[in-house]
């Protein structure tokens, strides 16, 4: 299986991502192949969503989808999910904002 393929394995986390942003993580897959194991590749593709729907920066998100999986290599994957469950928490206080607001 290529990683390419495998890659369409999440395509349900990935449906909705703009096209240059899923070109960069189609680019990066075969290290975060590598690197996460696959419950990790959900994680990362969740917090790569979690960091979308908060709102953050476009350059902050392409960083995160850059640099994780070098991280995940040289620090262990439970140093990178911990931006993933702040990214969680900003997601849910804007969708409290936004529903607050109505």
């Amino acid at each position: 299986m290529s990683d390419a393929d495998d890659l369409d394995r999440y395509a349900d986390l990935v449906a909705g991502m703009p096209r240059e942003r899923l070109a960069l993580l189609r680019a990066g897959w075969p290290e975060a192949r590598k690197v996460f194991s696959d419950e990790g590749l959900v994680r990362y593709l969740r917090a790569i969503r979690n960091l979308e729907a908060a709102g953050v920066t476009w350059s902050t998100v392409v960083t995160f989808l850059r640099e994780a999986p070098r991280l995940a290599q040289h620090l262990g994957g439970r140093y990178v999910y911990l931006p993933n469950a702040r990214a969680e928490q900003i997601a849910a206080q804007v969708a409290g904002a936004s529903a607050g607001g109505r």
